[in-house]
């Protein structure tokens, strides 16, 4: 089995929460997209944010300084 393929299976098999976007998460996400284009933050990170925000996540694992603008706390 190919690496990403085993890696994937493994992620899926694990305890791992997986969480899935509704449209009205990803219709939230479009208005921060929209809010935040000078910003030239991506829609995935608009995505994420909201997320985020829905399930009081307040600490990222990240590089990305657009999530410390948005008021997360990073931590790396």
């Amino acid at each position: 089995m190919p690496f990403l393929q085993k890696k994937l299976r493994e992620l899926y098999e694990s305890d791992t929460t997986i969480v899935r976007t509704a449209e009205a998460d990803e219709l939230e996400a479009l208005s921060f997209f929209q809010k935040y284009a000078d910003q030239k933050i991506s829609f995935t990170d608009c995505l994420s944010f909201v997320i985020m925000k829905k399930l009081s996540i307040k600490q990222v694992f990240t590089f990305d300084r657009h999530f410390e603008y948005l008021g997360f706390e990073l931590f790396f």
